[in-house]
């Protein structure tokens, strides 16, 4: 029970910040000032992650409102927040969603990307990639999926070697632990070692 009530809660946390990203959005669209909004939301959003105290200050049920809106008035004075943005703060502190805001922030980019019909591709490599590869991943995936891609590189050393390409649903995994692992299920599966 305990399980079903939590996946609930998830489910619903998720709405909600679907719901603020959306509502952001629609406003940012309105006002033509998405990748705007986007980039102003995006640095508040590291300025109060990054600082553990303000990010306490800001999110703890016990901070006064007032106090919360006073430090939200010197942040958005201090970057010169556009209104959309300013007014999108000021609700999540009055609604005690501030603790979303990183996740509103993935959702709006998500939304922003998805407008302008841009792709996000992960690739894991066990090395840092040079920059000629990244560039062959990028005109490479760009042609084979007939999009404009904006590509997450990162770093898994487990991979041994290879690299592993993940974008919606799939996998394409050319690491040399993926080879192992694909050659261990094979063997598995072929019962070779059975008495």
């Amino acid at each position: 029970m305990y399980i079903v009530a939590q996946i609930k809660t998830e489910n619903m946390s998720n709405k909600l910040i679907q719901n603020y990203a959306q509502a952001l959005f629609e406003n940012a669209v309105a006002g033509r000032a998405q990748e705007q909004a986007l980039e102003q939301i995006n640095l508040i959003n590291q300025v109060i992650s990054k600082d553990e105290e303000i990010y306490k200050f800001i999110n703890s049920p016990v901070t006064p409102y007032k106090d919360k809106t006073n430090l939200i008035d010197i942040l958005v004075k201090k970057i010169k927040a556009i209104p959309i943005v300013e007014r999108f703060l000021r609700l999540l502190i009055l609604n005690s969603h501030s603790h979303n805001l990183i996740k509103i922030v993935q959702a709006y980019e998500n939304l922003l990307k998805q407008s302008k019909d841009i792709k996000t591709v992960s690739i894991l490599s066990s090395a840092p990639l040079p920059d000629e590869e990244k560039n062959y991943f990028q005109t490479y995936l760009e042609k084979k999926l007939n999009k404009k891609l904006d590509i997450i590189f990162n770093l898994d050393k487990s991979l041994i070697k290879g690299v592993v390409i993940q974008y919606d649903s799939i996998v394409m995994d050319y690491s040399a632990l993926g080879a192992l692992e694909r050659i261990k299920k094979t063997i598995k599966d072929a019962k070779v070692f059975e008495e």
